[in-house]
């Protein structure tokens, strides 16, 4: 049986849920989407610990584009070193790990069950 334990799980709920997890991209010029900059009632502070050449942190920003969210985005080896990212986050299990608003949410799939859990985004196939 599959559960959220099988290593497989993320790929296979990245394949059955891409991309019909999307609402369409947030219009801008409104003051209702969900964001970091704004003075939106909905604004969320959101960081994302990604590294170079990551397929999964390509996916994260594609996430956070068709939601219109934005975020602080912090390169691993770059913004902050390997060690002290893993000092920060020692549960992290890799990259993309997402932190919003103070709280570990995790990779890719946390990330996109926490937003359909918020309502920012449609489980909708």
């Amino acid at each position: 049986m599959i559960n959220d334990q099988t290593p497989y799980k993320t790929a296979e709920i990245i394949r059955d849920t891409w991309p019909g997890i999307f609402r369409p991209p947030v219009d801008k010029s409104l003051n209702t989407n969900y964001n970091t900059k704004g003075d939106s009632e909905f604004a969320m502070d959101i960081q994302i610990y990604k590294k170079p050449g990551c397929g999964y942190c390509v996916k994260i920003d594609e996430l956070m584009t068709r939601a219109g969210i934005e975020a602080e985005i912090i390169m691993i080896g770059k913004d902050i070193t390997v060690d002290e990212f893993k000092t920060n986050y020692p549960n992290a299990k890799g990259v993309p790990h997402v932190v919003i608003d103070g709280e570990e949410i995790g990779g890719l799939v946390e990330t996109v069950k926490y937003f359909v859990e918020k309502g920012l985004v449609s489980s909708k196939k």
